[in-house]
């Protein structure tokens, strides 16, 4: 019977020693895990950042190369305050956009000079910007 609990609790330590380390590996909990969503504010709108397939001409995930963007003005990306530790995200920054080529600046625009792609929020991916030609 000792060695059962002693077994028991051997397996218990183990068990919480493992997930304590995953937890650590995913950065989850840790003051230093950023956590803010990519978002632009461009004509009182606010743009979601994306990670979506494209297909040629746009070649990229979620990037749309500069040959196909037009610029159109300055959006502001939103101060990052998730963290106790001051650094360059905790004030809004100024962020050149362009329009995509065959896409409404209303729905998408993508931001330079990498011409990663943000959409309106609540809005549908163009599917200009998914289906392959």
């Amino acid at each position: 019977m000792a060695v059962a609990i002693a077994g028991i609790r051997t397996l218990t330590f183990v068990a919480a020693v493992a997930i304590a380390a995953a937890s650590c590996a995913s950065g989850g909990g840790g003051a230093s895990a950023a956590s803010c969503a990519a978002t632009l504010r461009f004509r009182h709108q606010v743009f979601m950042g994306t990670s979506l397939h494209t297909y040629p001409p746009y070649i990229r995930i979620g990037v749309i190369p500069v040959s196909h963007l037009h610029r159109i003005g300055v959006a502001v990306q939103p101060a990052c305050l998730d963290t106790n530790h001051p650094s360059t995200n905790d004030t809004p920054a100024p962020v050149q956009v362009a329009r995509i080529d065959g896409v409404s600046p209303k729905i998408a625009v993508a931001a330079l000079p990498e011409g990663k792609v943000y959409i309106l929020r609540g809005a549908r991916v163009p599917r200009i910007l998914t289906s392959a030609r």
